[in-house]
């Protein structure tokens, strides 16, 4: 087990750097103007004085000009890496005198709590209706639960969403079209959120059931005289749910990255709005600070899948 969380460890330390440094070199080879673009050009002196506080006049990767130790930290990428091991993520270029931190702090909890609930939402629609569609397999039922979640999978949430806002805020009145801060403003975005996940997570649970239910095991259970609900809940359900559990982590990706289109539709304050606002204001610290917080989310939850499938799973060798 000890060696298993070392090579997590470390591809955890090498996949942030590979990120991050990819995200870097793309956010400063796009086109476009200069984080700094005024219809008014500024002094020299200004330009200057300003290069010099966000470190503009340093070589974005490699100092060329000398070979001495310090040729990596004396760059852009490197003074921004040696900030971010004292937890520190950089000054904003979009908002003047203040840094990424102060951005995005109060960003980071709204993301997650609209992440968790849109996962809540996934699994609170997905497991019943994958149950509900193996139990009654090529019934009606069946065929319905599975071309409602072909839809889930098929509508992107930019074309769903506006569709949501229009029929329950526009049209019915009764669910607000945008904000947040009061439980009826996440009913939307959560399920908008949730809904590609729980299509899904109906799918495989519908799949890994009906194998379940055909295996000599179940059989016996019947045999025995063991009710319907407790073959299915009880006996078939442990490994009927290993493929969703395996799923989690991609589902949590799906959700958290879901939540950048989302925060957009309704205007909701987390990292996805400002990851948005920083990519068309070319704020790349703010950009890497979001990429930052997104992809350690996503790593570490993909790790606590993979105890959790180990734990459920003896089979999964343990090493």
């Amino acid at each position: 087990m000890i060696p298993h969380f070392l090579k997590r460890a470390v591809s955890f330390v090498v996949t942030l750097f590979i990120v991050l440094l990819a995200t870097f070199v793309i956010m400063n080879l796009a086109p476009g103007d200069n984080p700094f673009a005024d219809e008014r050009p500024p002094s020299p002196e200004v330009i200057e004085a300003r290069n010099k506080k966000y470190h503009l006049d340093r070589p974005l990767l490699l100092n060329t000009r000398t070979l001495s130790a310090d040729t990596f930290t004396d760059t852009q990428f490197g003074i921004y890496l040696n900030g971010l091991l004292h937890g520190d993520l950089g000054p904003s270029f979009q908002y003047m005198d203040r840094d990424v931190n102060d951005v995005l702090g109060p960003a980071i909890p709204v993301s997650l709590l609209l992440g968790a609930i849109g996962l809540t939402v996934a699994l609170a629609l997905g497991i019943p209706a994958g149950v509900i569609a193996a139990v009654r397999y090529n019934s009606w039922t069946d065929r319905a639960a599975i071309t409602a979640a072909m839809g889930g999978v098929i509508l992107p949430n930019f074309i769903l969403g506006p569709l949501l806002v229009m029929v329950f805020a526009f049209g019915l009145g009764i669910l607000p079209p945008a904000g947040w801060g009061r439980p009826v403003d996440m009913i939307l975005p959560a399920f908008l959120t949730g809904l590609p996940a729980a299509a899904m997570i109906a799918r495989l649970t519908r799949a890994g059931l009906i194998e379940e239910l055909r295996k000599d095991y179940i059989r016996a259970a019947r045999a025995r005289g063991v009710p319907e609900y407790k073959v299915v809940l009880k006996h078939a359900m442990k490994n009927g749910i290993l493929p969703v559990v395996s799923y989690l982590g991609p589902a949590a990706a799906n959700v958290l990255t879901g939540t950048v289109v989302v925060e957009t539709i309704f205007a909701i304050p987390g990292m996805g709005t400002h990851f948005v606002d920083g990519a068309i204001q070319r704020d790349y610290k703010v950009v890497l600070g979001a990429v930052l917080v997104y992809c350690v989310l996503l790593m570490t939850f993909n790790f606590l899948v993979d105890l959790a499938y180990r734990f459920l799973d003896p089979r999964v060798e343990r090493t």
